[in-house]
């Protein structure tokens, strides 16, 4: 009997070469199997049930421990110091070489201790002994990242196994191309694969298959070219229903009852019933005189379960009671989500026993909740994707595609809490041993087949830089794909006739728009055009996205800002749940199955606000104004005598005696810098500026950008001796401009923002802009777009990242350089910096 070691993806591609080699429809006295089963390594404990273990026993030593004592409650630290207790008892690593020189190792230490006492499968490998002589064992050529394995597997080959390569091609031809980016990059592959011969006796190596995936299958669909993908996994949804079920049972709240209900797949007119006519969960076991019909049925149908989930009380009937419903949900024959009930199964058969407390029981569902799926095409022929730890047998044709210099060759070292540093006194297999280890094992790229082509692109979609890796340039210089596109097309220039272009934008010889509106003309004239004279609108799709997130901030700031004023930073966290329910309810409203997603989404918005409100509440005490107006709206604005009449809303406007500031919040990273704002490219701001001065008859003193994106900081080691404070305040400072010499001292002090201005060289003091130059600068800059519109000027000149995110490119088509605008106006010469 011949044994096989073979990792379980490439079993059905051994047995078919050796059914082939063989010339059989047989295979007779082998067994094939992966390598832990070899050495007769067993799982007797599964991984949740000791990582409950672990809680438990560091539940017992919290109160010892300061540093770490609050995170023993979050599962993914508990999974972290069990997984690296995992690598000491495997490289049998004594718990004393560990460092020992500050408190918070000194209590890692401790922790060790402690875990190091559970029943670790891995204390199995301290007892296993490679046979002296194996001369009926094969082992597969695969990829291990596991320095035991890979050691293990070295010592058998040396004792007598034989090697079965994958491939048997000694002398490749290699080179190296680039695209611009990485579609182009997978659709010059595409067409590379669609002219050679054997076209689908390929291989796409991935040195970032979760990225680059759906690109592939998105591009090789196009061009008809079919792809095996290997077994890959997916978050399983069946897992997350099982949580959603445990939580109900387990909070018993509304928000609990909602999401039980999304997963239903009830109707909106019951979940909106639902919504208005209930508080708890129990009032719905309650419900009996329901006027509609279909209403009272989809109720009726969900009390049974729903009884069970609230009546229970006992934390590891919970689990039973939850899986009894989920098998009930779940009774098809499909085999994956079959396969995931059974895992389930397991671990509740392996823990029921040992759950006393909610949060033990939150721990396993925390597990529970990250079962994934596997997913396998059932395509048996066609381009084979796989990654750069994933060999397969040789082709023909091997694409390396991604080969960027983070992500390839993809070698990483320890970081986090167990980096190099942690193991370098310890037997831990050292930094260069790992390393070696991993370049011995990416050779199979090298002859995975006859021709291999290393490919990278150079920039992504939003046009920053990417790196190509160093390690190609021993495979010589890199020459550029050749994508077969059309881009012979001549650049015409977009125009059209004055009397059109005044049919279109015009009325009654006025200009009207937002300012957004005339920001884009200014990024592009011919995007403006599409999108405010030809009414193209991009297809909106109804979800979730960056804009929803905007709109809650800036409601919330709203509220806070109309009804407390300047003592919004001193309100309680009670009244900011209560404007964030309103708020979460009408968006469950517009999507029902959303519900997991947008208590995520409302949890995250909290403790954002909160953070913000930090600053905030120093930003406030710091200055004499207060705040006056949120979402300040106008209407029909009018410049150059009513050359141009635009309307808008102001996000905050705040008052100190006869003086005015605005702030504009932004929910993304923030830049200013006073040549945008000369030519035209930050718009906004000033005009709101400008129109919040006219309306309200006041004096400028600044306009500030106030970002919600929480920017983090570096620090020492040694953080002790640092203000963290100070630290936070000064990285998410305002950003703006100012104009008021003389009452500076009304304004927060330098600290809290970053002007767009440099320091006066007589004094240090910070210089200030000229209003009276603005206004005029600002007039000139509304007679440009009101000249152009009327000359029929919408040609493309796209500014800076003006393409990136353009849903209209594929009707222009530009393939041009991007514009540098001219300035319109200028500030006095010397008084202006940019701001990185």
């Amino acid at each position: 009997m011949k044994t096989i070691i073979c990792p379980n993806y490439l079993k059905n591609d051994l047995i078919n070469k050796l059914l082939s080699e063989n010339n059989s429809f047989y295979l007779l006295n082998t067994k094939i199997i992966p390598f832990n089963a070899y050495i007769n390594y067993s799982q007797d404990i599964e991984d949740e049930l000791l990582y409950l273990y672990a809680y438990k026993a560091l539940n017992r030593i919290k109160d010892d421990l300061v540093i770490y004592k609050n995170m023993i409650k979050y599962p993914a630290f508990i999974k972290e110091v069990v997984d690296f207790s995992k690598e000491l008892i495997t490289y049998d690593i004594s718990i004393d070489t560990l460092l020992d020189d500050t408190v918070q190792k000194k209590e890692l230490k401790k922790i060790f201790y402690e875990l190091i006492q559970l029943p670790f499968n891995e204390k199995y490998y301290q007892t296993y002994q490679v046979k002296e002589d194996i001369q009926d064992l094969l082992i597969v050529d695969y990829f291990t990242n596991n320095t035991y394995e890979y050691n293990t597997l070295k010592k058998m080959l040396n004792n007598g196994a034989k090697l079965i390569k994958l491939s048997d091609i000694e002398n490749s031809s290699k080179s190296v191309k680039f695209a611009l980016n990485n579609r182009e990059e997978i659709e010059s592959v595409a067409q590379d694969i669609c002219i050679k011969e054997n076209a689908l006796d390929s291989i796409i190596i991935c040195s970032d298959i979760t990225n680059q995936l759906p690109v592939i299958k998105q591009v090789f669909k196009r061009y008809n070219i079919p792809i095996q993908n290997p077994k890959h996994k997916i978050k399983s949804k069946v897992a997350s229903d099982f949580v959603i079920i445990a939580n109900l049972a387990i909070n018993k709240d509304f928000d609990s009852l909602m999401e039980y209900l999304s997963i239903l797949n009830m109707n909106k007119s019951t979940l909106k019933y639902i919504e208005n006519n209930i508080n708890s969960p129990f009032d719905l076991l309650t419900l009996l005189n329901i006027e509609n019909e279909d209403i009272l049925i989809q109720i009726n149908d969900i009390k049974y379960n729903l009884n069970i989930l609230l009546q229970n009380e006992n934390y590891n009937n919970i689990l039973l009671n939850t899986f009894t419903i989920l098998k009930d949900m779940y009774s098809s024959n499909n085999q994956s989500e079959i396969n995931v009930i059974k895992q389930i199964r397991t671990i509740i058969e392996n823990c029921y026993k040992y759950i006393e407390t909610k949060e033990e029981l939150e721990h396993i569902l925390y597990f529970i909740n990250k079962i994934e799926t596997n997913i396998e095409d059932t395509i048996s022929k066609g381009v084979i994707i796989t990654n750069l730890q994933k060999p397969v047998f040789n082709k023909k044709y091997s694409y390396v595609v991604g080969c960027s210099s983070k992500v390839y060759p993809g070698f990483k070292g320890l970081k986090g809490i167990f980096d190099e540093k942690y193991i370098s006194n310890t037997s831990y297999p050292s930094l260069n041993e790992r390393h070696h280890n991993y370049y011995d094992n990416l050779k199979w790229i090298e002859h995975s087949a006859n021709e291999v082509i290393f490919s990278y692109h150079i920039s992504d979609l939003s046009g920053k830089n990417v790196e190509g890796s160093f390690e190609l340039e021993k495979y010589g210089k890199a020459s550029k794909w050749n994508l077969l596109a059309i881009n012979d097309l001549k650049e015409n220039k977009h125009t059209i006739d004055g009397n059109i272009s005044k049919q279109i934008f015009f009325k009654n010889s006025s200009l009207y728009g937002s300012v957004s509106s005339f920001e884009q003309f200014f990024s592009c004239p011919y995007k403006y055009f599409i999108n405010y004279g030809l009414k193209i609108k991009e297809e909106i799709d109804n979800e979730i996205d960056a804009i929803t997130i905007g709109n809650i901030i800036h409601e919330v700031m709203e509220i806070l800002i109309n009804k407390y004023k300047k003592e919004y930073t001193e309100v309680s966290d009670f009244v900011i749940d209560e404007i964030l329910l309103d708020l979460k309810n009408e968006l469950l409203l517009k999507h029902p199955k959303e519900i997991v997603l947008i208590n995520q989404l409302f949890r995250s918005i909290k403790d954002n606000l909160k953070t913000n409100l930090e600053f905030s509440k120093e930003m406030e005490n710091d200055t004499s104004f207060k705040p006056e107006y949120a979402e300040y709206k106008f209407r029909n604005f009018s410049i150059n005598n009513n050359e141009v009449i635009i309307n808008g809303s102001i996000d905050r406007i705040d008052i100190a005696y006869d003086l005015l500031r605005i702030i504009d919040y932004k929910t993304g990273s923030i830049s200013l810098r006073v040549a945008d704002i000369e030519s035209a490219q930050l718009l906004q701001l000033v005009t709101y500026l400008i129109v919040a001065c006219t309306l309200l008859n006041k004096k400028p003193m600044g306009a500030y950008y106030y970002s919600f994106k929480t920017n983090t900081f570096s620090v020492d080691a040694n953080y002790e001796s640092i203000d963290l404070h100070e630290n936070f305040i000064k990285a998410n400072r305002l950003n703006g401009i100012y104009f008021n010499e003389d009452t500076t001292s009304l304004s927060s002090s330098d600290p809290k923002i970053i002007y767009a201005h440099k320091k006066s060289s007589n004094n240090g003091s910070l210089s200030y802009l000229d209003y009276e130059i603005l206004l005029e600068g600002f007039n000139k800059i509304y007679k440009e777009i009101y000249n152009k519109l009327q000359e029929g000027f919408i040609d493309t000149q796209p500014t800076k990242d003006a393409c990136s995110y353009c849903p209209y490119k594929s009707i222009c088509r530009y393939k041009g350089i991007e514009y540098t605008p001219n300035k319109i106006f200028s500030f006095v010469e010397g008084e202006v910096n940019e701001v990185e």
